[in-house]
């Protein structure tokens, strides 16, 4: 369920707050590492709660080739994907996006060391202790989709302001 208002700049906001907070939120901090330079680009409550984050690929994101890591496509579309689920939820619950249930990826092209790509998170649903989720990647030079993903989560999370 959607927080009251629909106002497209609010939910860049709340993105935008989340994203600042991630670094600090979780236990591995490889994944700020690995991950800090993602940006958000846009978010929308409607028609279905999404976002779009952009990021460079980094040497560390990379394989021995220069080329995208699919291990680090996976993290990437874990975190961006996760980040939707922001969007779909009352304030309170759903305080740390919950944990991946699955995550399937597809692997279209390949992705160069310092290329720029954006991700396009969308909700499929989500309820109480389950969520659903779309992503996919562009390439941002050209426009041309890398790679997919499926993303399954549950909710495990403590009530907000509790301690994980």
């Amino acid at each position: 369920m959607p927080p009251p208002s629909n106002d497209d700049h609010d939910a860049t906001a709340l993105a935008e707050r989340w994203l600042s907070n991630f670094p600090k939120s979780g236990k591995t901090p490889r994944h700020s590492d690995l991950l800090g330079g993602v940006k958000v680009v846009s978010a929308s409550y409607t028609p279905t709660p999404r976002i779009t984050t952009r990021l460079t690929v980094t040497p560390s994101l990379c394989n021995v080739l220069g080329i995208l890591h699919g291990g680090a496509t996976a993290l990437i579309f874990d975190a961006a994907t996760s980040m939707a689920v922001i969007l779909a939820v009352r304030e309170g619950s759903w305080p740390w996006t919950g944990v991946t249930r699955t995550l399937n990826c597809v692997y279209l092209e390949a992705v160069k060391e310092g290329e720029d790509v954006e991700i396009e998170s969308e909700v499929m649903k989500v309820g109480k202790r389950l969520a659903q989720l779309r992503g996919v990647m562009r390439r941002v030079r050209d426009g041309v989709v890398v790679a997919t993903c499926e993303h399954g989560k549950v909710n495990f999370d403590p009530p907000a302001g509790g301690k994980l």
